[in-house]
């Protein structure tokens, strides 16, 4: 268990990725809380790939590939739905 600090801080960090650092615009938002969802819970969004997302939310992949590469790179978290079977075959060996 976390302290109640620590948990704080997290949310801290997502609310300042989803706003954009304060230089938010309303769409952005909402296109980072999507992503957001995908990346923690992919069946809350009802897709299964990146591409998917894309689609849903009427952005292009490369749109949503920077968004998902930006979430990957503040918090350090991959998760398993943004790999391709290729690349989770890979990881299996």
């Amino acid at each position: 268990l976390y302290p109640l600090e620590k948990f704080t801080d997290a949310l801290s960090q997502i609310a300042l990725w989803l706003l954009n650092d304060g230089k938010f615009q309303n769409r952005g938002v909402a296109d980072r809380a999507m992503v957001f969802a995908f990346m923690i819970c992919p069946n809350a969004t009802g897709c299964s790939t990146q591409a998917d997302l894309a689609q849903k939310m009427k952005l292009s992949r490369s749109q949503v590939n920077e968004y998902v590469k930006q979430f990957t790179e503040k918090f350090n978290f991959v998760s398993g739905v943004t790999y391709s079977e290729r690349q989770r075959r890979s990881r299996k060996k």
